[in-house]
């Protein structure tokens, strides 16, 4: 396995900081925040990750399901703008939400997904396990069963335990592109997630996890990640 550190504690780094954080991590996999791109210029962060050789992933902030209030139409031309950053980044995967909670949620969410998706046939979109209905069993196995879709675990978010114990078990190796933790090391943020994570990082050794902290980040956060990724 291989780690980095995610998208959402690096979000407030300048385009040159953030550059050298993602080119000196361990990880194969890195992800840029989409609100990354509100404080610094695209050009500058495209320049600061010229020299990267990992795949990135845009980490957009996406509602599929009730599309933020926007029409269909209006919703996508949104999205747009998140894709547009994300190809000019040469990223190869793009994290969204889908924000569904009910089933029939899921469904619209999936379709929406699969249209949109239909455009974009060069950035693969991946759905997080954001607390929703995907990260139920039911919903989770709609998912694996219905569409082609992969996925970025986050077992902090996944309040079904029968969900978990599949994953757990390395059930879903081709279908998870990466994990997030909460925990690194000596770092422990969620304390009954130390050993849930310890058995999916056991489980899926050759998978990337990116250490998504909560309650640091910016420069403390990277500090942080090299004390406990020796």
């Amino acid at each position: 396995m291989s780690f980095g550190i995610a998208g959402w504690p690096l979000r407030s780094l300048s385009a040159e900081g953030f550059g050298d954080v993602v080119r000196s991590m361990p990880s194969k996999v890195a992800e840029i925040p989409k609100d990354l791109l509100d404080t610094v210029s695209v050009k500058a962060l495209f320049v600061a990750l010229a020299a990267c050789r990992k795949t990135l992933s845009m980490a957009g902030t996406t509602d599929f399901t009730a599309l933020s209030g926007f029409s269909w139409p209006d919703y996508q031309a949104y999205l747009e703008m998140q894709v547009a950053s994300a190809r000019f980044l040469r990223c190869g995967l793009w994290r969204v939400f889908l924000q569904a909670s009910t089933m029939a949620e899921l469904k619209a969410s999936l379709r929406k997904v699969a249209q949109y998706a239909s455009r974009h046939a060069d950035l693969e979109i991946v759905v997080e396990t954001h607390g929703g209905f995907e990260s139920t069993r039911e919903g989770f196995d709609y998912c694996i069963e219905q569409s082609p879709l992969r996925f970025v675990g986050d077992l902090a978010n996944i309040p079904d335990t029968a969900l978990r114990e599949a994953i757990l078990r390395g059930t879903f190796k081709r279908r998870i592109a990466y994990f997030h933790l909460r925990n690194l090391g000596a770092y422990t943020e969620a304390k009954s997630l130390v050993p849930l994570e310890a058995r999916a990082i056991q489980a899926y050794p050759r998978h990337t996890f990116l250490w998504e902290p909560k309650q640091v980040e910016g420069a403390e956060a990277v500090r942080l990640f090299d004390q406990n990724n020796r």
